[in-house]
């Protein structure tokens, strides 16, 4: 985040489940502003509804692939990441994941696949995958509780939303 702040994305928050994490990248990062630094859990946040154009996961998910409640918590940090997507925002996740690993996780009646692409090459012993999704014009969401939530699909114009 360092190097896209450094390159004109100034509006950039970062989370991480560890504070002392987040302690130490603030401590370095004093000279950025306009960073922001969240110790947070990525499946249950204190963010607005519609808070970020984007989300840029770099191992988050594959971290909450390697849990034990692995089950539970992958959909929550979907479920999550579409609540804080503003509409028509995009989730950039890279992962180590194979698409047949990643994309079940991902997949969700609100996101639209625009890409899935192995970035490393066919001979990397440890290959890594973009994918990138986006939050569809036409979805409303309705959230009554931070685990339960109903999505109601319905035309913009429609609703004069």
């Amino acid at each position: 985040s360092e190097e896209m702040y450094d390159a004109g994305w100034t509006n950039i928050v970062n989370m991480d489940i560890a504070p002392a994490i987040i302690k130490k990248m603030a401590a370095r990062n004093t000279n950025r502003p306009l960073m922001e630094f969240v110790a947070g859990d990525c499946t249950a946040t204190e963010f607005q509804t519609e808070s970020f154009d984007v989300i840029l996961d770099k191992g988050t998910l594959d971290a909450v692939m390697c849990g034990d409640e692995r089950d539970q918590d992958a959909p929550n940090y979907r479920m999550e990441s579409v609540r804080l997507l503003k509409t028509g925002g995009r989730h950039i996740l890279v992962s180590y994941g194979k698409p047949n690993e990643r994309l079940h996780v991902l997949e969700s009646p609100m996101l639209d696949r625009l890409l899935s692409k192995r970035l490393s090459s066919l001979n990397s012993s440890n290959p890594v995958y973009l994918y990138v999704h986006q939050k569809r014009v036409t979805a409303k969401l309705q959230w009554t509780t931070q685990d339960e939530w109903t999505m109601r699909l319905s035309e913009c114009r429609q609703s004069g939303a």
